[in-house]
Parts: structure tokens; C-alpha cells; sequence
């Protein structure tokens, strides 16, 4: 009998690029010490999500090389890389290659920034260790009450304008793993007249509102919408669903537990086309696949 050896998914560095927009956090983190200046300057390079995917969590950590560790707690799961080594063999030289399209842009350039000042020593005078207070001031949340009082002569570095690079198709399947959603609406008037609505979305802060009015020109359909913080694109289009947003993810894979998602919203969709949904059966048999959506995201 045959043997059947199965490959490891390799993962395309792209897709981890995309799913870091959606997940990922690049730290600088300050804390007191007992060292000669108080204080002890740390990077933190951490992707966290549902303990559901903890498999796609492993594939990545595998990708830079087994570096940095996973830490389960409760319900999340946290890829953590925290060697000032690894972060500038590994974490930077990948993100240089491969940029990223969010205003975690920004937040790279500071850490990549901070790392080089840890590299060569810098952080162990005054000098060097205010430089890279202001460099955290302008990234991610800010300073804390603590490193404000402790350091009132901070000035913030300006954070720079984020400039969307190459919007590259697996890069889009990494981004929709994280933040994406597969949506379907059972809509039912009466016995005579069953629908059912589908649609495609992805959130990001408003900071990010060129990125998504990106999408429009990129999947070449959808819609944006504001919410409050957020902005939403949103395809809704049936005939676009069918004959553009499916296609693209069925080249372009959804990983982790969303890409059950996808596959149950194909199947769904695929039955909308067929115009089962009309039938009780087609009806009764989108609404199950919309229940077993609902009860994996729980």
C-alpha cells in the first residue's frame, strides 16, 4: 500500500503580513527596574486571537523560524516574540520585505526605530532612554500616568503617514482571516416569498478609512459604511458575491477556523444560486448552514 505523505501548509508571507494588519501589535514597553536608570526598556512583537485558531498561531510561529512563544489564557491565544535577537533577525527583516498596509505601520517604524537603540546600547543613558520614551509616546496608546510624571520632558516623535503599499491578493486572504466576516440574513415575508441575503465584510479603525476605500477599486464591487469609530466595506450584491468575492477566497485561502465559515457561506450561496431557496427544503437547508455558522462563533 502506498503511502501518503501530507505537506505542511507553508504559509505565504503575504498572507502573514495581511493577518498581522488584522491581529498583530508592535510594543514598546517601559517599565521600572532596578537598574542605574530605574527603568527597562522591552519590545514586543505579539499577534493574539480566539484559542480556536491556536493551529494557525503554530503555523505562523513555525514561519519565523520557531522563535517566540504561544501562551494560552482561557479563551485567547497569544504568539508572543520578545528576543531584542529575534525581533531584529527575524520580525523586522520580514515586515521591510513585506510592509504593511494599516497604520500599524507607523507602529512599526517606532519599534524597528526602538530596537536599533537597544541594539547599540543606547537605552543605558538618560539620553538614549528618553528617545525612546518619545517613541513610545507616539505609538500604539501612549505614554502611561506613570512614564508621563517620570519623564515630563517627552517629546512625542511624529508618527508617519501611512502610505498603502501593494495591496497583494494573499495579503487580502490574511487581512479577511483576522478581520473578515461571511454573513447570511434568512429573510422570509410570508410562505410564498423566501429570500435569503448574503454579504462580505471587513472593519477597520477610521484611521484606516483609505485602506478600505481601497477595497472598492480592488474586489471592484462593495460599498464602504461608518460606524461610529469604525469604517466597514461591505459587498452585498449577490452577483457580486457569486462572481467575484468567492472566486477570489477559493484562490486566494481563508486559514483558521474561518475558512469553515467560508466554506458553509459557498455552500449557502451555492444553493441561492440554484434558486433552491425557494423550495422548503433549499430554505430549511440555508438555514441550518446559517445556524452552524452561528453556533462556531460562539
Amino acid at each position: 500500500m502506498k503511502t501518503i505523505i501530507i505537506k505542511p501548509i507553508i504559509l505565504n508571507p503575504f498572507f502573514v503580513t495581511g493577518f498581522t494588519d488584522a491581529e498583530g501589535c508592535f510594543s514598546i514597553k517601559i517599565s521600572k527596574s532596578s537598574s542605574k536608570l530605574g527603568w527597562k526598556p522591552q519590545l514586543h512583537f505579539q499577534i493574539g486571537i480566539h484559542v480556536k485558531d491556536l493551529e494557525l498561531l503554530e503555523k505562523i510561529k513555525i514561519f519565523f523560524g520557531n522563535v517566540g512563544s504561544i501562551n494560552v489564557n482561557k479563551k485567547v491565544a497569544c504568539y508572543n516574540v520578545r528576543s531584542l535577537n529575534d525581533i531584529i533577525e527575524k520580525i523586522i527583516p520580514h515586515f521591510d520585505q513585506y510592509p504593511l498596509n494599516t497604520n500599524k505601520s507607523a507602529d512599526f517604524t517606532l519599534f524597528k526605530k526602538a530596537a536599533y537603540l537597544l541594539k547599540t546600547k543606547e537605552h543605558l543613558n538618560f539620553k538614549g532612554l528618553q528617545l525612546l520614551v518619545n517613541l513610545k509616546a507616539s505609538s500604539n496608546r501612549g505614554l502611561s500616568l506613570i512614564l508621563k510624571n517620570n519623564f515630563p520632558g517627552t517629546n512625542a516623535v511624529q508618527r508617519s503617514i501611512n502610505l498603502i503599499k501593494h495591496i497583494h491578493p494573499e495579503w487580502m486572504a490574511g487581512f479577511t482571516s483576522g478581520d473578515g466576516g461571511f454573513g447570511i440574513r434568512v429573510l422570509k415575508k410570508d410562505k410564498k416569498d423566501k429570500n435569503c441575503a448574503f454579504i462580505f465584510y471587513l472593519t477597520q479603525d477610521m484611521r484606516d478609512k483609505d485602506l478600505i476605500l481601497s477595497f472598492i477599486k480592488f474586489f471592484n464591487c462593495g460599498y464602504t459604511r461608518k460606524d461610529r469609530s469604525t469604517i466597514n466595506f461591505e459587498v452585498y450584491k449577490f452577483i457580486d458575491i457569486y462572481t467575484k468575492i468567492i472566486p477570489f477566497f477559493k484562490k486566494y485561502h481563508i486559514l483558521g477556523v474561518k475558512q469553515y465559515d467560508f466554506k458553509d457561506w459557498v455552500k449557502a450561496a451555492d444553493l441561492m444560486y440554484k434558486q433552491e431557496h425557494r423550495s422548503i427544503l433549499g430554505f430549511a437547508k440555508i438555514k441550518l448552514i446559517k445556524s452552524q455558522m452561528n453556533s462556531r462563533r460562539k
